[in-house]
This record gives structure tokens, sequence and C-alpha cells, in this order.
């Protein structure tokens, strides 16, 4: 058995830093703690990152990234997006099956294929599989209607996940709901496991609204900042808040609605706006200066689409917890977050397309600072019990060394 020896790690994920996506972020933060436990940690990953094309092997805080060629179309057609997931995935495997041997590889779910790819490296070299879901492919394509559902590729590509789970010595799940999904999709019960996703409470601290400098930059002192920050994407709700934002508009003038990020949603979110004067777009901040733009919301904003529940989580929750600042989840009741943000007093949810419930939460809130406040510190917390970043990867990097004693034994 392994047991406190170092683990080699193999880590296979579209994105990772510097890029600034979720999952980009969550496996840096993964990949470094590992290094810092004394493991020796290779990720593959694109070397497209935006409009950047990034060196093809390179040392970051000890981890070794390596990124082999792949296509780089970019996202403003499918055909394209779907060009370059699917070279990157040929190469990822390709990549995976000559690397030094590790004792783990760790599959992300970004592209959704990559899972099945490392599969199918693990089973060749014998080794043990454990894939990280954060989004249950290709149920969301599904659900989105980006894939119609009796398509050739909706099909093919449900057989491959089905099969990818079944062949993975362990999925891990990021909530309880997308637990029992993996386990309908066909992976034995024995072999899931949970564990939520955290931020970086060292980074990410409480502080003042009205003492960030993002408020000075942005023309926002004296305002009640209603947040949106991360990604506008195709499981979010994004023309709820839009639509409590122009009910807004007379009743509370000193209310703006700021979103903070990009995404598939972006132009349809602007479109709704429309000139709008109490809704503010800005850019996705850079990691040194979220802490700052997160804690500028007096309230934030942290959305799902309907029927997304389990197939997917916000983590933008957590970095909103870190912040200490109280959350409104708009949201299917029955959801992961929406337990969270019940249980233990977080905020409020309303249901997706409630803008008028939503309007009459944030007119509200305004004359409720301190129950904001004692919201916000029940949100720090929670945070610092749950997921913070350290507890977070200390424990995911027991369910790694779980999954390689099973070869060893």
């Amino acid at each position: 058995m392994l047991g406190h020896l170092p683990m080699r790690v193999l880590a296979l994920n579209q994105y990772y830093a510097p890029d600034a996506s979720a999952t980009a972020q969550l496996l840096t933060d993964l990949c470094e703690d590992l290094v810092k436990a004394g493991d020796e940690v290779r990720v593959v990953a694109s070397r497209v990152q935006g409009d950047r094309r990034l060196p093809a092997h390179e040392c970051i805080d000890g981890v070794e990234v390596v990124r082999p060629w792949s296509t780089g179309y970019g996202k403003s057609r499918l055909t394209y997006r779907f060009l370059d997931d699917l070279s990157f995935v040929a190469a990822a495997a390709s990549r995976a099956c000559v690397v030094a041997r590790p004792d783990v590889i760790l599959a992300l779910s970004a592209p959704p294929m990559v899972a099945t790819a490392a599969a199918l490296a693990a089973r060749g070299r014998e080794l043990p599989l454990v894939h990280w879901v954060h989004d249950v492919y290709p149920d969301i394509a599904l659900a989105t209607g980006v894939l119609p559902r009796r398509s050739a590729l909706g099909s093919t590509l449900q057989i491959l996940s089905r099969m990818t789970h079944r062949h993975a010595a362990m999925s891990i799940a990021v909530s309880s709901k997308m637990a029992e999904i993996l386990k309908a999709h066909g992976q034995s019960a024995d072999r899931v496991r949970v564990q939520e996703n955290w931020a970086d409470g060292t980074a990410i601290q409480p502080r003042p609204a009205a003492a960030t400098s993002f408020r000075a930059r942005h023309g926002l002192k004296g305002r009640f900042v209603v947040m949106y920050s991360g990604n506008l994407g195709l499981v979010h709700d994004i023309a709820t808040p839009i639509r409590a934002a122009h009910e807004l508009s007379s009743s509370c003038p000193d209310v703006v609605f700021v979103f903070v990020g990009a995404g598939a949603r972006l132009a349809e979110a602007r479109a709704l706006a429309g000139e709008a004067a109490n809704i503010r777009f800005l850019p996705a901040q850079p990691r040194g200066e979220l802490s700052d733009s997160l804690a500028a919301a007096n309230l934030h904003l942290v959305s799902l689409a309907e029927g997304m529940e389990g197939l997917v989580v916000p983590s933008k929750l957590y970095g909103v917890m870190a912040a200490g600042r109280p959350v409104v989840y708009i949201g299917p009741a029955q959801s992961e977050v929406a337990h969270v943000v019940r249980r233990h007093e977080l905020g409020w949810r309303v249901d997706p397309g409630d803008a008028a419930g939503l309007a009459a939460i944030v007119a509200d809130a305004t004359r409720r600072g301190d129950d904001l406040a004692a919201c916000g510190e029940r949100a720090r917390r929670r945070f610092v019990e749950r997921h913070e970043r350290a507890v977070a990867t200390t424990s995911l990097r027991g369910l790694l060394l779980e999954a390689a004693n099973l070869r060893v034994q």
C-alpha cells in the first residue's frame, strides 16, 4: 500500500492555470496542494486558452504541465468547438499512454469525453482512473438542447459516458444529487464518493463593501450592489435577475445589478438588459482581485436553470461564502444549493422565472443591513468548516490515495 508515501498523479483536463475557469482553478489548487504534500503531479491540458497559445511544457509551482498540440478554432461555432474538443481528447489520450507511469489517473469532465479517453488509457496500462465529475455529460447538452435527444451523436455519447463510469475505479461527484445520477449511469455505489467544491479562504476574505477598490474603480460608491459573478452559461438563469432589475429601476434607484464575467449567454443578457441604467456588465476579474470584487457586493446571485439540479453545481457559491456575503439563489427548490442556503440560513431562494419575487427580496434587503451582515457571517463560518481549500484538497488527496491503493493491493 502507498500509505503516506508520495503518489504519482496524472491529471487530464482541458484547462489549467493560468486559465481562470472554475475547473482550471480547482484543479490548480488541488495539484499545488498535492505537490506541497510531497506528491509528484503531471497535468495534461490544452495549449490553446482563449486567444493565447501556451508553452508545450512548463513547471508551475512544482506541477509539471504538458500541453500537446490541438486545434484552436475557438468557440464562435459549435462545430469549431467540437473539433477543438475532439483534437484535445485525442492528444490527451495519446499522451496519457506514454508519460511516466503514475499511480493514479485523474480525469475531469472538460471536454466531456476526456474521461472516456482517460479510461481507455487507464485500462490499457492497468491503472486506476478517478473521474472527478463537475458536469454530467451528455445529460447537460441534451437538457439544454445543444444535442437533440434522438440524435446519433447524443446516443453515442450516452453509451460512452456510461462505459466510462463503469470502468472508473472511483467517481467523485460534487453533490449528493450528482452522486445519485452517476449511480444511475452505471457506476457502482461503492465506487462513488462526494466531495464538494471549495474556494481559497486565505485569498478571499470578508471586508467592508465600501472599502473595496472595485467600487471606486467602477463608480459604485453609495450604491446597493447586487452581483452575479461568474460564468453566464447555458445552465444558468440569466433572464430572472435582469427582469427583476427592470422592475426595480424606478422604485429602488440606488440598486444596481452588476454582472461580472462572460459566457455563452452574455449576448442574450446584454440584449435583455437593453439600455437599463441599473444594469452593468464587467469582464471577469483576475484571480488575485477576486476577493476585492466579491466583497464589493451587498448581495450575491447564484442561479441554476430548471431541470439542471444534480447535473451541475454552481461553484461560485463557495467564493461568495468565503467573502462573507449573503446570497439569493435562483434555482430549483430540490437542488443542493437550495438545501445549503436554507439549512444554514445564508440568504434566500426564488424559483427560476420569479422576477417579481427576486425584486421583492432585493428591495427588502436594502432595508435590512443587520440581517445581511448576519447571513454573511454565517456563510463565512460554514465556509471555514466545510469549503476551505486546505480542508477540501486534503480530503480529495485521501480519495486519490484510496483509488491508487486499489491497484497496489
